[in-house]
């Protein structure tokens, strides 16, 4: 079903994107570097990309469940524009 895909797709962005991953690992230090510096870069890298990977994930979802408002009005919007038009040929 369309609800299954849009669940899919989102599951699937989140994944591509490997939020998951960089959430998992916000406080271990990147490149083994023990320092507090270190350890300070790493965490506002991975704020950033958590930030960006986020509202890409975000962004997706909104395509993903905008297709689905499309897919949903395309059905009632074609019989009514079969129902205008062949009423229109029959009583004329």
């Amino acid at each position: 079903m369309m609800s299954d895909w849009v669940r899919r797709v989102v599951r699937e962005a989140s994944e591509t994107f490997a939020l998951g991953v960089w959430v998992r690992n916000l406080f271990i230090p990147m490149y083994g570097e023990t320092e507090w510096s270190g350890r300070v870069i790493s965490f506002f890298v991975r704020v950033a990309m958590i930030a960006v990977r986020g509202l890409a994930v975000a962004l997706w979802s909104v395509l993903a469940l905008l297709a689905f408002a499309v897919y949903l009005l395309v059905l009632p919007i074609g019989c009514a524009g079969i129902l205008y038009h062949g009423l229109g040929l029959i009583i004329r």
